[in-house]
């Protein structure tokens, strides 16, 4: 929901301002140049966006921005995985669980501090990518699923 959010806020922004620019994907050519300055630097359509209404703070609102999103982001995701690996192991062997969590927390950490020192690009396509993965990971869970919520959904109505 918070993505709904800040991601309609921003098109908002951008749109109602008229800091953005149009290029043909194929071809690489400006459309429409509202903002030629800015070329395709997404986050710079936004500190430009801000800017028109309060001038100078654009920079410094999307860099508080975007740390809250990144906190939050990262915090859901450590949330889901952490649930997720503690449901995996539970009752299994705890020792193993631990290790695993271990793991992942050290995992986190280097992806933290990978994110912090490349490139935008770079870090928005690896995101993009784990995203994906476990967006084919939750399709491949609900068709291996499907068939015992069937059979729960039965015998609740069957009640």
């Amino acid at each position: 929901m918070d993505t709904l959010l800040v991601c309609t806020a921003t098109a908002l922004m951008i749109l109602t301002s008229g800091t953005y620019n149009i290029i043909d994907s194929a071809t690489g050519e400006m459309l429409l140049a509202n903002a030629p300055e800015l070329g395709n630097n997404y986050a710079a359509f936004t500190q430009s966006a801000v800017d028109t209404v309060f001038a100078g703070f654009g920079s410094r609102f999307i860099s508080i921005a975007m740390v809250f999103f990144a906190f939050s982001t990262i915090m859901a995701y450590y949330f889901y995985a952490e649930t997720g690996i503690l449901y995996l192991f539970h009752g299994k062997n705890n020792r193993r669980e631990k290790l695993v969590v271990r793991l992942f927390q050290a995992l986190m950490i280097g992806a933290v501090v990978f994110g912090a020192v490349r490139e935008a690009d770079l870090v928005w396509t690896l995101g993009d990518i784990g995203v994906g993965l476990m967006a084919w990971g939750t399709v491949v869970s609900i068709l291996i699923l499907c068939p015992k919520a069937i059979k729960a959904l039965k015998e609740f109505e069957g009640r």
